[in-house]
């Protein structure tokens, strides 16, 4: 056939191809890990790593980190990528932590450890990551520190006390040292290398090139002894790769690539095709050859700015998303992913502004509540067979076009392991985002010729959808795979026995054939077939070939020596392969294969009986494929009473939750609402003696304001949140009005009263700054006297890049039509004692500077005496009024509740609202520019055993028009599992000082 001359022609040059030696290579420090052109080699084994993030500053609650770490191993992960935050641990250029709970990432290495996972870390200097100033220290955004990311040696001083921190902490977390780190990035997203074009002869960037020659050398001499890594922000740069530019290079150089986009707002990336794959094979070819294909960024989503589409966009990037984009990488070649991000969280105390909303759920496989669903379970097909198919990790790509089908709209990659022969066939439509039903057949080369198949029928790419078939697998020892065209999920060994899961989706069918393996009749046996046909074929060369269709269910065949079971695509979302090591090297002979629940986060092995940790949401049937040994199984510790062997497996019957989400909404949404007035500085009378004067003359930031007093934020120390401004002038019959232009962040906003009256706002739009004229009203200015102009701004936050020098405050500042327009006195004040007064456990970010915040409203302790009544959230002027409740919460124990404030407000009302719960700022409400309506509030951040205290600011910026504010408590999901709630949350949760009226 014209299909097997073809690929015998390409195998022919591709075997020559292989037969290159390629060099391996080391750090110098260690050969603990080592690396080539195929992949990374750990302790002498080879490894696709395959990778999801997560960022601990995000999630300020230690315990939670291990209920995402337990779902990262579960989803097939065998590392963690975790981006550092210089801003998080260093609240002022004296201060850095490291220590205190909530700031001390070590937690995360030693979990990882115990569970299995290797780690990537990533902390910087700069990070991105839609963070404050992308991960740097807010005090180095002044301007005092250059221009940032480049050699200038007051930024170099600035940053190297975070980076030596970090580095002499994760140094004893090595994988040499027994521990579990397997690669270190120095900078993120960082170009140019070389000035002008991106070709090797264009003129060196000796500034960016210096910079990351010292982050390298800072990292050796830490005692960084893995490998150094970093990420090109896209395919189009080609930086910081020894084997294309050896200045200032790292070891392994990789890309991040976002084919969907990176925002939810598709129009910043100039529109996306919806699952539109790109080619990245030849990138790796010319850049870094010598090392192994690394994304250290692959899209797991997107995140959603203000102005966003409603709930993000995880309708788009879905599980035929993951499916189709996921495989493409294999195809390509790549051994080293990182899905960016794996859980997003939350922009916790304006941690995130200004790029994105309060959220950073980033429509990631695990949502901001921390539910999983169909798109995490799509994942984590890909990953068990990551996790089994070892040969993936050195392959060459000897074939790619639509020539090894019988269909022109069926796209092929071909890897092929040059040692074992095994091979890969990654298929998808011609187009990849084509919808159309396709049936062919592809010819497949394997150890006893190249075959047609499959033989009997055919098979499909149904829609949306991507599918791997393998040839010449060994799934153990004596026993080889010939062909599949069903996927192969995962392998476990059960008393030496081995036991082959086969998926495909359902009603689909599929054949595979044993090599060296004929049909016996009488050990032959079906013991389960719920859903399915299935037929024998015998075929010459003793081989014989199975041809069955799978509706939904479990099928089971025995055949003489081993176990294939056959499962529909919704059984392998919910089936399992936890391991009995710690070892992320642990092979196939370490799985306990479970089929039926949402989640199992762990087992092991007591004696006789066989212990499973996990999450049910509803009443099911787990089926376990375990040893003959075991007669007792134990769910989350509690024996179960009656456990059924039959068809080679147990079953075991599970209830599920015995709570409903009205015994948990019931006591939330209860309890009186008190209220206060939080802007008592608009009036003229208020003592602002404690307040900063802001009378400097001169600032480093590289924008000289155009008042005679620099009036910019960050200059007094103030960073984040709100702030405000109180001016003072001495006024005339001439003096009608103030013209006013402020930066301050996308979404941000600001208010103006003049003696106590409101005289207009910039409501908030997208823009990052905005002029505003307004008229005083008639009879507010004192003729004689002097006059006070209140200004209350939302800071929301340091830009990325170069753009964190941008300032934030007031830029012009002009009294209209007076004699002399200048002010006599600006006093400024932000949140509580700027960099000199932080929470030590929630850190800089979390307060602003509103008279709630500052006094200590929103913390539990704190006695709301002679405040009022509130029946409603409602604001009747411009102004700002906080209200706060206590509400005692309790639910038993063994369950996961997330849950999640909804906010909302009539349509056309303008508003800013700022949600605190036990202290902790969770949310952002400004309805007139974002859509985030839903805000989740962590375990830890909310006591589930305990007394609660819930806070709401509410700031109108209307005058004359009352806006109120609805907000209600959801149940995100209702588990019973493992994960425990019933943790101390006191540590988690410092309470109200009386010290804090000094910053009134």
């Amino acid at each position: 056939m014209k299909f097997e001359r073809l690929l015998t022609s390409f195998l022919s040059f591709f075997t020559v191809f292989a037969q290159k030696q390629w060099p391996i290579s080391n750090t110098g420090y260690t050969d603990v890990i080592e690396w080539d052109h195929y992949s990374l080699i750990v302790k002498g084994q080879r490894l696709v790593v395959w990778s999801g993030e997560f960022h601990y500053w995000r999630m300020p609650v230690p315990e939670l980190w291990q209920d995402l770490l337990e779902k990262i191993k579960a989803h097939g992960f065998n590392t963690v990528s975790v981006y550092g935050h210089w801003g998080y641990h260093s609240a002022s250029e004296d201060a850095l932590d490291f220590e205190t709970i909530t700031h001390d990432p070590r937690p995360i290495l030693d979990y990882s450890k115990k569970i299995g996972l290797y780690v990537i870390w990533r902390p910087g200097p700069y990070v991105n990551a839609e963070s404050h100033a992308g991960g740097h220290a807010q005090w180095a955004t002044t301007g005092a520190y250059g221009s940032l990311r480049n050699n200038d040696t007051r930024f170099t001083k600035a940053y190297t006390p975070y980076m030596t921190t970090y580095e002499k902490l994760l140094k004893p977390y090595q994988v040499q040292f027994g521990g579990n780190l397997i690669a270190f990035q120095i900078e993120n997203e960082f170009s140019p290398q070389r000035l002008g074009d991106n070709s090797k002869n264009a003129p060196p960037n000796w500034l960016y090139i210096n910079y990351m020659q010292t982050l390298i050398d800072q990292a050796r001499e830490n005692g960084i002894g893995v490998p150094l890594t970093h990420n090109n922000p896209s395919t189009q740069s080609k930086d910081w790769s020894k084997d294309f530019d050896p200045r200032g290079a790292v070891d392994i150089s990789g890309f991040d690539t976002y084919p969907y986009c990176w925002s939810c707002l598709l129009s910043v990336c100039g529109g996306r095709y919806e699952y539109d794959v790109q080619p990245y094979y030849g990138w790796f070819e010319e850049i870094s050859p010598n090392q192994p294909p690394y994304i250290p960024e692959f899209q797991g989503g997107s995140y959603n700015p203000w102005g966003g589409p409603a709930g993000g966009c995880i309708q788009k990037q879905n599980s035929e998303f993951v499916n189709i984009m996921y495989k493409h990488n294999i195809g390509e070649r790549i051994t080293m992913i990182s899905i960016y991000v794996f859980f997003g969280g939350t922009n916790w105390g304006n941690i995130g502004f200004p790029e994105s909303q309060t959220s950073y759920d980033y429509a990631a496989a695990i949502s901001e509540t921390r539910v999983i669903g169909e798109k995490f379970w799509e994942g984590k097909t890909l990953g068990l067979l990551i996790d089994v198919a070892r040969d993936l990790a050195k392959t060459d790509r000897v074939y790619v076009g639509t020539n090894l089908t019988t269909s022109t709209n069926v796209y092929t990659s071909l890897l092929e392991n040059p040692d074992t022969h095994s091979r890969f066939y990654v298929l998808r439509h011609t187009v990849s985002n084509s919808t159309t039903l396709d049936d062919f057949k592809v010819t497949m080369a394997t150890s006893e010729g190249t075959m047609t198949v499959p033989k009997y029928g055919s098979a499909s790419l149904h829609g949306l959808a991507s599918k791997i078939f393998l040839s010449d697998f060994k799934f153990a020892e004596g026993l080889t795979l010939l062909y599949t065209t069903a996927e192969v999920l995962t392998v476990s060994t059960v008393d030496k026995e081995p036991v082959l899961v086969l998926w495909v989706p359902n009603g689909e069918a599929a054949e595979f054939s044993v090599k060296g393996y004929k049909a016996n009749e009488k050990k032959d046996t079906v013991r389960l077939c719920k859903g399915c046909e299935i037929n024998y074929h015998g075929e010459s060369g003793d081989n014989l070939v199975v041809n069955f269709k799978q509706e939904a269910g479990i099928s089971i065949v025995q055949f003489d020596g081993f176990r294939v079971v056959m499962i529909d695509r919704g059984v392998a979302w919910r089936t399992w392969a936890p391991k009995l090591s710690n070892d992320p090297l642990a092979g196939s002979d370490q799985n306990i294969i479970v089929h039926g629940l949402h989640l199992v986060r762990k087992v092991s092995i007591s004696g006789g009986e066989l212990q499973l940790f996990g999450d049910t949401d509803s009443e099911t049937t787990m089926t376990i494929h375990a040893p003959a040994k075991i007669r007792d199984v134990s769910w989350n510790g509690k024996k179960i009473s009656r456990v059924n062997r039959r068809d080679g497996v147990l079953e075991v019957e599970l209830q599920g939750p015995k709570i409903s989400e009205r015994d948990v909404l019931s006591q939330l949404n209860s309890g009186k609402w008190k209220a206060k007035n939080t802007l008592p500085e608009i009036s003229p009378d208020y003592d602002d003696s404690a307040w900063i004067v802001a009378n400097d003359t001169t600032t480093p930031n590289p924008i000289q304001p155009a008042t005679p007093q620099v009036l910019y934020a960050e200059n007094y120390g103030f960073f984040h949140g709100y702030v405000l401004f109180r001016g003072r002038f001495n006024g005339g019959n001439s003096t009608t009005g103030v013209f006013m232009n402020l930066q301050f962040g996308a979404a941000g906003g600001y208010s103006a009263w003049l003696n106590g009256q409101w005289i207009g706002s910039w409501t908030g739009t997208t823009a990052t700054r905005g002029n505003s004229t307004f008229e005083f009203p008639k009879g507010s200015v004192k003729t004689n006297g002097e006059n006070v102009l209140v200004i209350l701004m939302d800071h929301n936050g340091k830009d990325q890049y170069a753009e964190a020098l941008n300032y934030r405050g007031i830029y012009q500042i002009t009294l209209i039509g007076a004699k002399s327009p200048d002010f006599t006195k600006w006093t400024i004040q932000g949140n509580a004692g700027g960099t000199k007064n932080i929470d030590p456990v929630r850190g800089p970010y979390n307060e602003g500077g509103l008279y709630a915040e500052r006094l200590g409203w929103h913390l539990n302790g704190f006695n709301p005496k002679g405040w009022s009544d509130a029946s409603k959230l409602s604001v009747a002027n411009a102004t700002a009024v906080f209200f706060r409740k206590e509400v005692d919460f309790s639910v038993p124990a063994g369950y996961d509740i997330p849950l999640y404030i909804r906010l909302g407000s009539p349509s056309g009302q303008k508003l800013r609202v700022q949600i605190y719960v036990n202290g902790y700022q969770f949310g952002k409400y400004i309805p007139q520019v974002g859509s985030q309506v839903d805000f989740p509030i962590p375990p830890g951040v909310l006591n589930y055993n305990g007394k609660n205290v819930f806070g709401v600011s509410v700031w109108n910026v209307q005058d004359g028009t009352e806006v109120t504010l609805d907000y209600e408590w959801k149940v995100a999901a209702l588990y019973e599992s493992s994960f425990s709630d019933r943790f101390d949350v006191k540590k988690l949760q410092p309470g109200y000082d009386p010290s804090r009226e000094k910053y009134a």
